[in-house]
């Protein structure tokens, strides 16, 4: 009886560890906080790949530090209209299916950078016939869009009405002003909040045309820099090889020939009167080489 109650007191103290233990454990994890403001500055840090946003909190107007970095995940989301439903970029829609495998939508939210992964799946509310389709944009006409969202190409008809929105991933449309919402880890020794994700409200309404435009140049310009760069290298290193071998391997190779021809030179130098004359009589007794 005694020894039963000693393994069931084990038993019960064993139970009670983790439960001591995980207000410890939960001590040492920071939870992410979610923080609105105003941005107060942006710009490019020194690297030239990452940025450097300042912002204002709504709360207290205590100003943080935001790096905006490859890896956090960014979406300045305006309001926008048809004319960003265009090819190569990614719509999200809940699509009425109607007959011939065709589909409806009016409502459209267009991701132009990161994106969800393509699908076509039943409405997560289960509305009969209804899809969530997602995908990038193949072609567009008056009718509607092809949507590639799986192994198939979709056609989606426009509803009346239709609505865009748009998430655009693109910390160059920062401006001072910009509602912003930030969710990450703050450190409140330094002001900064290491973030995990930045929602961007614009204060003015983003051209679409315009957009594309900036988009496209700014591609053009890091490809001639590019292209100026790999130049200016190839360049430099024909001006500092100088000729073909500049590691002066078949320089090697010619001095040790040179160095044979010298030195068999020294030695018949270095021969007796009466062997090189011996040499001499030899080479007039060999028979005349054939001209062609």
């Amino acid at each position: 009886m005694v020894r039963s109650t000693r393994i069931l007191a084990a038993l019960l103290s064993l139970a009670f560890v983790p439960v001591l233990s995980s207000p410890v454990q939960a001590q040492g994890k920071k939870a992410a906080e979610f923080i609105p403001g105003t941005v107060v500055s942006i710009e490019k840090d020194k690297t030239g790949r990452n940025y450097k946003m300042k912002f204002k909190s709504s709360a207290d107007d205590t100003e943080f530090d935001v790096p905006l970095k490859p890896t956090t995940q960014l979406a300045v989301t305006v309001q926008g209209d048809e004319t960003f439903l265009r090819p190569n970029v990614t719509i999200l829609t809940s699509a009425l299916a109607g007959a011939n495998n065709q589909y409806s939508a009016k409502d459209f939210t267009v991701f132009i950078g990161a994106a969800p992964a393509p699908h076509l799946i039943p409405d997560p509310k289960k509305v009969p016939m209804v899809f969530e389709m997602c995908g990038k944009v193949l072609a567009k006409d008056a009718e509607g869009l092809m949507v590639q969202c799986g192994p198939q190409p979709k056609k989606v008809l426009f509803e009346s009405g239709v609505t865009v929105a748009v998430k655009i991933s693109d910390p160059a449309l920062i401006k001072v002003g910009d509602g912003v919402e930030v969710e990450g880890i703050l450190i409140k020794s330094k002001n900064l909040i290491n973030a995990i994700s930045v929602s961007v409200t614009p204060l003015e309404p983003i051209n679409a045309d315009e957009y594309f435009a900036s988009l496209e140049e700014r591609k053009k310009s890091k490809s001639s820099k590019s292209k100026t760069s790999k130049a200016k290298t190839d360049a430099a290193e024909g001006a500092a090889g100088g000729d073909s071998d500049p590691f002066g391997v078949l320089k090697g190779k010619k001095g040790a020939t040179k160095s044979k021809t010298d030195k068999a030179a020294a030695e018949d130098d270095a021969k007796p009167d009466s062997a090189k004359k011996d040499t001499e009589a030899k080479d007039k007794d060999k028979p005349a080489e054939k001209k062609d």
